[in-house]
């Protein structure tokens, strides 16, 4: 993948008609993030890329339901996502931190990026 490529589906961005999303899977994405390959991150988050999801994907949905507080079916939809894929995680309270952590217990390869 390069970093031109779509996060979720891989195909190359080209927006000419400039929507900001993939033509593909509609994916949003940020001129800048695009670039760079990282989505769009606010002051004081930090970047987790998680490379391979791992054979337990429950575990893998249960650990961002539980960091992240997101809802099952975001959950779901976030750990089936063509690998690897960004997270932008809160620094505070050292939750990207403890996200990676998680993730890695549940049989995930992630790291902290950026």
């Amino acid at each position: 993948m390069t970093p031109l490529d779509c996060r979720k589906c891989g195909a190359p961005i080209e927006d000419a008609a400039g929507t900001g999303r993939c033509r593909f899977c509609a994916t949003a994405y940020r001129a800048d993030a695009a670039a760079v390959g990282y989505p769009s991150v606010a002051a004081g988050h930090a970047v987790v890329e998680v490379s391979d999801v791992g054979a337990n994907k429950i575990a893998v949905v249960k650990a961002i339901v539980t960091v992240l507080g997101l809802g099952l079916k975001d959950a779901k939809d976030t750990a089936d996502q063509r690998c690897p894929f960004h997270l932008s995680v809160p620094r505070a309270g050292g939750k990207a931190e403890h996200l990676v952590g998680e993730l890695t217990r549940a049989g995930a390869r992630a790291r902290l990026v950026g």
